[in-house]
């Protein structure tokens, strides 16, 4: 199922309860679309529980929020695509170097990636370009660029902490990936999308972000 029959499917689900509740004024408002990219999809579901929901997560199609990578989300206010007085910082996410459970051959960081052998996986985002020029350098040749759930999975991979994987996490040492949020210039309420992203902004919601890191 595509992301835009999940929505409609859901929606559908929320409309239906709706007409059954004893309390229509839980229903006076649909809930925020919000959509994320790979870096903060796997943090959002508990991040907006711990904010205390009023958001659906959407793979693709309409969405009244954008979760990403602040220069994901630069391009969105520079395009018109996202409304630049609706951008707020949310996160700061780690990288972090992930091996073998264990470490059997006790690496330490990227400086000792060279004698690992094998692939190093790094994630295929524009964000991720200064983890991939540092991968180059430590393991050149050896750099495949993954999706994110394919680059979680790699048994040697240089990631954002929110999509590591099993194994052991090394620091790296480089910049953390900044988490943005940003209403879209198509959001059905842009006050309500507004209102969300400032929960995700504060606590309890930060404290998930912190976890998910």
């Amino acid at each position: 199922m595509n992301g835009v029959a999940c929505y409609d499917r859901l929606v559908r689900a929320w409309i239906a309860c709706c007409l059954l509740t004893a309390a229509p004024t839980a229903c006076a408002a649909e809930p925020v679309r919000v959509r994320a990219d790979a870096v903060a999809a796997p943090c959002l579901s508990a991040v907006l529980k711990a904010a205390g929901g009023g958001g659906l997560v959407v793979a693709d199609g309409p969405a009244d929020l954008l979760i990403a990578a602040a220069s994901e989300v630069a391009r969105a206010v520079e395009s018109g695509t996202a409304l630049e007085d609706g951008e707020i910082g949310l996160a700061r996410v780690p990288f972090v170097l992930v091996v073998p459970a264990g470490n059997p051959l006790g690496l330490r960081g990227l400086d000792d990636v060279a004698r690992a052998g094998g692939e190093l996986a790094v994630l295929d985002l524009p964000a991720a370009h200064e983890a991939r020029r540092a991968a180059e350098a430590a393991a050149p040749g050896r750099v495949r660029l993954q999706a994110g759930e394919r680059a979680r999975r790699a048994p040697l991979a240089l990631v954002p902490l929110s999509l590591a994987g099993e194994g052991e996490k090394l620091p790296t040492g480089l910049r953390p990936l900044e988490l943005r949020g940003a209403v879209l210039a198509a959001a059905r309420d842009p006050q309500a999308a507004r209102a969300l992203l400032a929960r995700l902004a504060r606590p309890p919601a930060v404290d998930a972000w912190a976890r998910c890191q």
